[in-house]
């Protein structure tokens, strides 16, 4: 039977995890998909732990390094469906989120990219809180190019042929806006959403967050400036690259702790705000508030 969901799944050195990723993909309520890990030169023991699974559904690829644009292109020339939804390897999916994403691009036919809330969960797995993402297309590609990526990576589902249309994920610019920059890229082709409800558990650790940290180098600004289209230089990856493998454990640490403080700060107003709109269902609230957020 030809799948009807593509899941792609990069995979390096997640041995402590990868399998709580895919347990979580095999009891998914909806079940005619394939799962596609691209083992990327992993050197701990991830790759044993995936040859540990005999599902069917499972592609197992095994590669030399390659980083992780280039392995999500070759996931994404791997794909048998049009619907591909993204999944990294210390994540876990909650229950139904590949039949309510595949519901939604049944419903809306201009659907092209779908993301969704998070419960974000620290390395033991307890839950730190949860996002309030962007709401409606407009609000949402808005934000994209004016202030920041608002669709979690791992929590997309998006149309195969219109990321292949724009020339898939940018090898070039590798591993620190990868997706940021493929979502402005389809902008222009479709409908984009965000689900209000989250979808995945989203493992924030001390050791992944300070890829996604702002260090005081300016790269929040120089990644929107390329974005726009104001510059053509990508030189800011390295110097951001260069300073984050200087930081110090502790360095990491504190970032990670103000990362969290930030997420539950926002959260909380989020749900303050919604607290005041009490007579307004909640995705409407937090339609109001997306539009606000993206002026």
């Amino acid at each position: 039977m030809q799948p009807e969901i593509s899941v792609i799944l990069p995979l390096y050195n997640a041995e402590s995890y990868i399998k709580e990723a895919i347990d979580s993909l095999l009891v998914q309520t909806f079940t005619n998909f394939e799962l596609i890990i691209i083992n990327d030169g992993s050197t701990d023991n991830s790759l044993e732990v995936v040859k540990q699974f005999q599902d069917k559904r499972i592609i197992l690829i095994n590669q030399e390094n390659k980083g992780l644009a280039k392995t999500l292109n070759i996931a994404l020339s791997k794909c048998q469906s049009n619907l591909v939804a993204r999944m990294d390897a210390d994540d876990v999916c909650l229950p139904n989120r590949l039949q309510i994403q595949h519901n939604s691009f049944r419903s809306n036919p201009n659907l092209i990219l779908l993301g969704g809330a998070v419960i974000y969960i620290n390395e033991k797995r307890d839950v730190i809180d949860r996002s309030y993402p962007i709401l409606g297309t407009n609000a949402i590609k808005k934000f994209l190019f004016c202030k920041g990526n608002v669709l979690a990576h791992p929590t997309v589902m998006f149309k195969k042929d219109i990321a292949l249309k724009v020339g898939g994920y940018s090898e070039e610019i590798g591993q620190f806006f990868e997706d940021h920059y493929l979502w402005a890229m389809m902008a222009k082709q479709g409908d984009f959403e965000n689900l209000s409800e989250p979808i995945i558990q989203y493992r924030l650790t001390a050791q992944s967050i300070s890829g996604l940290a702002d260090i005081g180098d300016g790269f929040q600004q120089n990644t929107l400036s390329y974005i726009q289209g104001k510059t053509t230089s990508l030189d800011f990856i390295s110097v951001h690259s260069a300073a984050l493998k200087k930081l110090s454990k502790t360095e990491k640490k504190d970032l990670f702790n103000e990362r969290v403080l930030v997420l539950k700060k926002n959260s909380k107003k989020v749900k303050l705000i919604c607290n005041l709109m009490f007579f307004l269902p909640l995705k409407t609230a937090l339609k109001i508030i997306s539009i606000i957020k993206a002026i």
